[in-house]
């Protein structure tokens, strides 16, 4: 794309009504990001290669690179660097925080930088023209990588050209993809902790193994000389000795439950650290006190039995103070002082589920209103089409659109009509039930599912939608905006699909704006 034309794509600020519609493509991409190849196999240079490809996309920027710090935080090293215009991925450099002390700086105190000319801005203007001006970079948007609560890198997006102000949903955007190369990374360290695991796994059934055949030995020339049974002893010693050294060296939860009690027989520091209690408390434990729900530990155990192993099953654990939390359990049989037991590891998975719940919001609702977005109403209704089908269910639809939109903008501005939009959503659930749908169909318009609801009865909820629209919404500074809207509402027939009854309740809405508007219509 010419220069020309690239800052001016750039530098026009999208109204809050084409936020939603420029965040489409973008949901989409970090959707696809969660269901990456890369990801799902803890290859983390296909992951970082992939984000910073997205990255460079989605926010139209000449330069994308992942950054991660050096232990000591002495320095930021590039792990991946990629130029847009030529699409290849390059090296860069490291950067040191002794010479760039402003940046690395600003890096520990803010949630990200966002700096619309790099060469005047005090967080960036050192960089100079050793960096910015040997690659043209005029603006900067960088947004810090956590891993567990601690800043572990930075993406940073690099604009050539002239100057560029960040819009806020850039900066959401960007901190998204920072969460994903977070989430990358946790899945790369939890394949190596596993790989770890396993080969411990391996080395304490052995040493188990060991020590169960000396004592069977043992017992079986009870008449040795006390001499001999006294070295043999000394071996069990040393082998138990390893097995617990190994323990508490693992990084992660390890314990061995017996099988015929089902309590706890030994257990390292992280299991007592994951469950809230002191190592000495662990032992003794029943197993099943740490399941959230008591059916969980059964179809585990029957898994194990069958399989004799379970990797990565999914549940809900909780500690001893009460606190619930999702977890990855690996299992394998084993024998332990000559008893049947399981080898048990347990990962708190707390962070990755809280990453994966924003990319999903990010992905199915609109980010003015809080309604859901077009693709996922869209989803939702043929889903709610299909189960009325099923059980013979009535299901309306009401289209609803704010009137006079336009005017409110070009007398109040955009942010007294963002109020606006806000208002109407807010308006619109205070009026329905908790089954029915509120979506954002774009702009000022929005669509209104009633589950197992006739027409009848939706054209009341309309009419009442209507009479909470009376009072004027506040834009702040003291302004009244008087906001009124029009609806249209129809029932759906009989084998009818999603995009029929949607379009005949869109022809009742301009049936009621022609009528006059502030009205309902009901088809």
């Amino acid at each position: 794309m010419p220069e020309q034309q690239q800052s001016s794509e750039i530098d026009e600020a999208p109204s809050a009504r084409r936020v939603e519609d420029m965040l489409y493509p973008y949901r989409k991409a970090l959707a696809a990001l969660m269901h990456s190849e890369a990801l799902s196999r803890g290859d983390v240079a296909g992951a970082l290669q992939l984000v910073t490809e997205v990255a460079a996309k989605l926010l139209r920027v000449e330069r994308a690179s992942v950054w991660r710090f050096r232990d000591d935080r002495s320095a930021l090293d590039c792990a991946n660097l990629f130029q847009r215009t030529p699409r290849k991925h390059t090296e860069q450099p490291s950067l040191t925080a002794a010479s760039y002390p402003s940046y690395f700086a600003a890096m520990a105190e803010e949630r990200s930088i966002a700096v619309s000319n790099a060469h005047s801005d005090p967080r960036t203007r050192e960089f100079g023209d050793a960096y910015l001006g040997q690659h043209g970079i005029s603006a900067l948007l960088d947004a810090p990588i956590f891993v567990r609560g601690t800043m572990v890198g930075v993406v940073c997006h690099e604009h050539v050209g002239g100057e560029r102000v960040w819009q806020p949903w850039e900066e959401v955007v960007a901190g998204s993809l920072a969460d994903f190369v977070a989430l990358a990374l946790e899945a790369a360290e939890r394949d190596r902790a596993q790989q770890k695991l396993q080969a411990q796994q391996q080395l304490l059934e052995a040493l188990v193994a060991q020590r169960t055949a000396e004592l069977t030995r043992t017992n079986a020339n009870l008449k040795l000389q006390v001499a001999e049974r006294e070295k043999a002893e000394d071996r069990l010693r040393h082998s138990e000795q390893n097995l617990r050294t190994l323990f508490e060296v693992s990084p992660v939860s390890l314990f061995i439950i017996g099988v015929a009690d089902q309590k706890v027989a030994l257990a390292n520091r992280r299991t007592a650290e994951l469950f809230e209690l002191r190592p000495d408390e662990v032992v003794g434990q029943p197993a099943s006190a740490y399941y959230v729900d008591a059916a969980d530990r059964p179809h585990l155990v029957s898994h194990i039995e069958q399989e004799g192993h379970a990797d990565s099953y999914e549940g809900r654990l909780k500690t001893s103070t009460g606190r619930e939390f999702p977890a990855l359990v690996s299992a394998q049989r084993l024998m332990f002082n000559g008893e049947p037991a399981f080898l048990v590891s347990a990962l708190d998975i707390s962070a990755q589920k809280a990453v994966e719940a924003r990319l999903r919001d990010l992905a199915t609702r609109d980010s003015l209103t809080d309604c859901v977005n077009r693709r996922y109403f869209l989803e939702t209704a043929s889903h709610e089409f299909e189960r009325a089908s099923r059980y013979g269910n009535s299901v309306s639809v009401a289209m609803v659109d704010a009137d006079h939109f336009k005017g409110i903008n070009d007398r109040y501005g955009h942010g007294a009509g963002d109020t606006a939009l806000r208002a109407i959503a807010d308006r619109c659930r205070s009026s329905l039930r908790k089954t029915d749908i509120l979506g954002r169909f774009g702009g000022e318009e929005f669509v209104i599912l009633f589950v197992e609801t006739g027409i009848s009865e939706a054209h009341r909820v309309a009419e009442r939608l209507l009479s909470r629209m009376a009072e004027p919404v506040d834009a702040g500074d003291g302004r009244k905006v008087p906001v009124t809207v029009s609806a249209g509402v129809v029932e759906r027939r009989a084998g009818e699909s999603v995009d029929s009854v949607i379009k005949r309740a869109d022809e009742a809405l301009y049936a009621a704006k022609a009528a006059g508007r502030n009205r309902v219509v009901a088809q």
